[in-house]
């Protein structure tokens, strides 16, 4: 899979200088036998306007399509899709751990870290005493040293050249980034439109606002697949490693 083809969220320009409401009425579904709550649907809509200098009260835009059945429907599909993606990156990080944990028990770390200056950077994770610690990109930094220095690696489909080993490890990076605002990102429809969005809070505390689309979505899944096939490969061939000895 190539970096370049990867549809992935987009940044949108959103003013925030202006005034700012979120409209959201919950719907309660209840058992229509036992009368208990099943779900609460909710469809959470962003609502901007610019900044007047006068003193004119800000009309609140009541739209019928706010509150259409479908928007609902539409909300309630976003969220799976955007947990389904949270929770295979999970799964994706789990075969990334237990691959680091053979190739660490194969190779000292001491030795990993002396290979290049890249690698002599991650001194600073103090990897065997803080590896529970260190987060998902902490891992796909190590694991994008041992990729490029480990020539044994490199008869694995995907890590076969110079070129897959970069486009492998950049198409990790963004995973991850990616990741990252799903986790953290609130979702909602931006009025009028009515297309999804997410907001994410930086580390700086500004928010930005990110577009989200359907190809997105099945793009993750196949970088997802991309990933975790090679991951495995790897995790395979240092198994077998350590059963022949």
């Amino acid at each position: 899979m190539k970096l370049d083809d990867i549809k992935r969220p987009t940044i949108i320009d959103v003013n925030e200088d202006g005034l700012r409401m979120e409209i959201s009425v919950p719907k309660h579904i209840n058992d229509e036998q036992t009368n208990e709550l099943v779900d609460i649907l909710i469809a959470p809509t962003l609502v901007l306007s610019e900044k007047k200098e006068t003193k004119e009260k800000f009309s609140l835009p009541i739209d019928s399509k706010m509150f259409d059945p479908n928007i609902y429907k539409r909300f309630n599909n976003f969220t799976y899709s955007l947990g389904k993606m949270v929770r295979l990156a999970e799964l994706n990080l789990d075969t990334l751990v237990g691959m680091l944990r053979l190739y660490t028990h194969l190779t000292p770390v001491e030795e990993i870290l002396k290979r290049n200056a890249d690698c002599q950077k991650l001194k600073e994770y103090e990897i065997e005493k803080k590896f529970n610690k260190l987060t998902f990109g902490n891992l796909r930094n190590i694991l994008s040293c041992i990729i490029k220095t480990d020539t044994e690696l490199h008869s694995i489909p995907g890590l076969t050249t110079p070129a897959e080993r970069k486009n492998f490890t950049s198409v990790y990076k963004n995973y991850i980034d990616d990741r990252d605002y799903y986790t953290h990102g609130i979702l909602f429809f931006l009025y009028p439109s009515m297309d999804p969005i997410l907001r994410v809070k930086t580390h700086k505390g500004d928010n930005i606002y990110i577009k989200y689309e359907k190809n997105v979505f099945t793009d993750n899944l196949l970088t997802y697949d991309y990933l975790t096939k090679i991951i495995y490969e790897v995790k395979q061939y240092l198994q077998a490693k350590i059963n022949s000895h």
